[in-house]
């Protein structure tokens, strides 16, 4: 074989060899826009991994033919599996370390929003409480009347907390407010609650609720989820 023949078989092979990775380009990126998830981003990157560990295999067997020598042949593709197999485990470990992640994250925020819930929603209505039986002042008829001298703007849907910034997603908020007693739901809507299917007061699924029921005797409250 002369040295122009040589040079147009290089030339014919890398032309070959870009045509597949361009391929694999296409075929990769058309994957990856046919499983978009905004939410659920391992749903694309898997389909992706797959998607292109199914371009491999026919380039692996092109590059693999012959004049490629039988020895050589096995070698590479026994090469090709392992390094395909540790691929595959390292992405199913990385998958695996990735939800667990996720679940201890959001269990550590499920954990501060209950407490801050229990802290901080109290507050408002024991302040409430402890002006109705406060002696130095006269006496209001009720605990509805003291609760408006306390929150003159309070009405329902009224929300007592006081934002920290726009990752606080506690409100603690008025329901109802009767003579002779006074209803508030707190919720998280981003900590997690025990009923995944469970909907808020703010319309939110899965989010943590506490109701607090506050009379002239004290307040009662209970974990809706």
């Amino acid at each position: 074989m002369d040295t122009g023949t040589i040079t147009i078989e290089i030339k014919r092979e890398t032309a070959i060899l870009l045509l597949w990775i361009a391929s694999g380009v296409v075929f990769a990126g058309a994957t990856f826009l046919a499983f978009y998830d905004p939410v659920n981003h391992w749903k694309v990157v898997n389909a992706t991994g797959i998607a292109c560990g199914v371009f491999l295999v026919p380039l692996l067997m092109y590059m693999l033919r012959p004049p490629v020598s039988f020895r050589a042949r096995i070698i590479g593709a026994f090469m090709s599996f392992v390094i395909l197999g540790a691929t595959a485990g390292s992405w199913a470990m990385m998958k695996s370390m990735t939800s667990w992640q996720r679940e201890m994250l959001l269990s550590i925020r499920t954990t501060i929003g209950r407490g801050v819930i229990a802290s901080e929603a109290p507050d408002s209505l024991m302040k409430v409480l402890q002006y109705h039986h406060d002696l130095s002042h006269p006496p209001e008829r009720s605990i509805a009347a003291s609760f408006r001298r306390c929150f003159p703007d309070a009405i329902p849907g009224y929300n007592f907390h006081r934002s920290y910034g726009p990752a606080d997603s506690l409100q603690v908020l008025v329901e109802s407010i009767e003579d002779t007693l006074i209803t508030v739901v707190a919720v998280d809507a981003v900590a997690r609650g025990v009923d995944p299917k469970f909907t808020t007061a703010t319309g939110h699924v899965g989010g943590i609720q506490m109701r607090y029921t506050l009379t002239a005797r004290g307040l009662d409250y209970v974990y809706e989820n």
